[in-house]
């Protein structure tokens, strides 16, 4: 919810009325869609359906109460810095990318794209860095330390 500010309480409200008309939704399923047990095929279809129905609900639910969240990590990311600097080699990072059905090539292509977005984010973030670091050093404009 990009026109939410994340440190907003406004955030939980469309959360909530989503969970509440899925709640309603699911009150409505059970008292008027289920066949009645007269009828043991149809019976048994309607919850089998509705037993299914209910698990991908409650995916939903609880990726809804997962975007609730939010919480500024900040200061743990900055109180953990150094000993990430610390290690020898790096953690390895895995890196999701959601396509289906998709040619080799644009996958390549994609997985280039973001190669080289992460190559020129760290290269800004160190350059950031390196000039906190030298900020009042008569370093002459445009000589790179690293």
């Amino acid at each position: 919810m990009p026109w939410i500010d994340r440190r907003s309480p406004a955030r939980v409200l469309p959360i909530a009325l989503v969970l509440a008309l899925t709640a309603y939704y699911l009150a409505w399923r059970v008292t008027t869609t289920i066949p009645p047990i007269s009828d043991p095929v149809d019976w048994a279809a309607g919850w089998l359906f509705l037993l299914i129905e209910f698990g991908a609900v409650s995916g939903s639910v609880l990726s809804y109460i997962t975007l609730t969240r939010s919480r500024d990590r900040t200061a743990e990311v900055e109180r953990n810095a150094p000993w990430l600097a610390g290690l020898e080699r790096p953690p390895l990072v895995d890196v999701f990318i959601c396509t289906y059905n998709e040619e080799r090539e644009i996958l390549e292509d994609l997985i280039v794209a973001a190669a080289a977005d992460a190559r020129g984010r760290s290269e800004r973030v160190m350059q950031e860095r390196m000039a906190e670091v030298t900020k009042g050093l008569p370093i002459p404009p445009g000589m790179k330390l690293f």
